[in-house]
């Protein structure tokens, strides 16, 4: 018996067991596996919400969709989810493929036969989902019902997940039933930019989910400055040219620099771009593979295109230069004019490093950055989320 249908055969077994031969659940969770990024193999933005179910008595289910290659494992607190989408994915390809359907339509009619097919066990009044993962399918099989969409990752008004290139939201994300979850009031901007002030009420911003350790900055023996690239196996060319022009003209603004240049590579970065000769004209700089909370502490700046660890290592009270130009100006717009980024926007990289030389100031700019953080990833607020929850599965009794 090969793997895929052992997998199948026991996601089978256990939506029967889990699901149909059970009452109605409250709340389903539904979540792609390569979440499972835990030390425990669960899935970490959604372990406290799943936590605030258990605290109130609230019946839930988490479902995880299979992810093809993740290195992740399975959370085996959750029902496996390959049947439903299998089952799915050939329904939906029948009704577009052989019926020509438009997106909304497929859905509709894909959630309608599933309803019949699971005996109705799967409406239910509330839903949480991430990634945007099945929103739409739950949204339109329970039109009574309430769909949750939690952030992951940033949001800007032109991401493609949520928007067009204008900034409007996404036709299908104007059902009535599909509402999202935020980490904070600054990613609100994004949604209410090009977009009519009602969408607020679809919104809340029940803060960011996974809770860490987030020391007061101090400014001894910071002698490092670390730049996050962001060269990948999927960039196209054009991209991979105007990031090593920024790159490399950085590094000469650094020449003088008498302390230690690292840099890091992005995850997906496979050798598939050499940078050996820009990184060859510094003798001080170097590629490290050390995590965040390992580096934060001895970093004076961090340096990035446009890469979201700008928020992660501002936490921890560190700034981040941005690089842009002309042809590459992703950092300038997402950060500076719709996240509103409070420093060093007009400033020279050697006009960065030459003010962070003074303690006073570095504390200073750390301040100010943490505060800027605190508006974008506030501290998950169970007691909102709680009442949310209540709200959706006790309307209409």
């Amino acid at each position: 018996m090969s793997h895929s249908s052992f997998n199948i055969i026991e996601s089978i077994h256990k939506i029967t067991s889990k699901i149909l031969l059970r009452p109605k659940y409250d709340v389903i969770f539904y979540y792609p596996q390569h979440f499972n990024r835990g030390a425990d193999g669960k899935n970490p933005y959604f372990k406290p919400l799943v936590k605030v179910c258990q605290d109130n008595g609230i019946r839930y289910i988490q479902l995880e969709e299979p992810a093809g290659g993740s290195d992740k494992p399975k959370n085996r607190e959750s029902v496996p989810a390959d049947f439903l989408l299998w089952s799915i994915t050939l329904i939906r390809k029948f009704f577009r493929s052989v019926l020509k359907f438009p997106y909304l339509k497929q859905e509709r009619f894909t959630a309608f036969i599933i309803n019949i097919l699971s005996l109705g066990k799967l409406k239910v009044k509330c839903y949480i989902t991430i990634s945007g993962s099945m929103e739409h399918f739950f949204a339109l099989l329970n039109k009574n019902g309430k769909v949750y969409d939690y952030q992951h990752g940033i949001i800007y008004s032109w991401h493609w997940g949520y928007f067009d290139k204008n900034g409007k939201l996404h036709p299908e994300h104007m059902l009535d039933n599909l509402n999202f979850l935020l980490y904070g009031e600054g990613f609100l901007k994004s949604f209410t930019l090009n977009n009519p002030s009602e969408i607020t009420k679809r919104i809340h911003i029940t803060g960011y989910p996974i809770s860490f350790y987030n020391p007061p900055a101090v400014k001894s023996n910071r002698n490092k400055i670390l730049f996050s690239l962001q060269y990948t196996d999927d960039g196209n060319e054009d991209e991979l040219l105007a990031f090593s022009k920024l790159f490399s003209k950085a590094l000469q603004e650094l020449q003088n620099f008498d302390g230690e240049i690292l840099y890091k590579h992005h995850p997906r970065y496979n050798n598939s771009y050499d940078i050996s000769s820009i990184v060859s004209k510094n003798k001080n700089i170097k590629e490290t593979y050390q995590s965040i909370d390992k580096l934060h502490d001895s970093l004076l700046l961090h340096i990035t295109f446009y890469s979201t660890t700008a928020f992660e290592y501002a936490a921890y009270g560190v700034p981040t230069y941005f690089l842009f130009s002309e042809k590459l100006d992703t950092g300038k717009r997402v950060f500076y004019d719709e996240y509103e980024y409070p420093l060093y926007r007009n400033m020279d990289l050697s006009e960065v490093i030459n003010q962070l030389s003074q303690s006073q100031c570095f504390l200073n700019n750390s301040i100010i950055i943490k505060e800027w953080y605190n508006r974008f990833y506030k501290v998950f607020d169970k007691e909102l989320f709680l009442r949310v929850i209540n709200s959706t599965i006790h309307e209409n009794k």
